[in-house]
């Protein structure tokens, strides 16, 4: 599958229900990311998954953006904080998630 021509980004998953498994999706140039997950999405890539966008490759919630080199060292997995920005508690139902398989 190959994603052209979107001003924003390539793939946008929104909320915990939204999980994606992307097999050989392709696209260049996209308006912002070629992948972004958010809200407890969860999008599984495979090595020959490319798409890309302006600001870069993946985002996952409030992580930095980064490159798919990048991801196949290290998921993307955002956890919010608890409250009062406590890093030790969270609510699971916000972790947003890119990895390879």
């Amino acid at each position: 599958m190959k994603i052209q021509g979107a001003s924003g980004n390539g793939v946008r998953l929104a909320g915990s229900t939204a999980k994606v498994n992307l097999v050989h999706v392709t696209g260049v140039n996209l308006g912002s990311y070629g992948i972004l997950a958010e809200d407890g999405a969860q999008a599984s890539v495979d090595a020959t998954t490319t798409v890309t966008g302006a600001l870069d490759d993946v985002k996952s919630g409030s992580l930095a953006a980064t490159t798919y080199a990048a991801l196949a060292l290290h998921q993307q997995y955002d956890l919010a904080p608890g409250p009062a920005g406590n890093p030790t508690t969270f609510d699971a139902q916000t972790g947003s998630r890119i990895f390879k398989k």
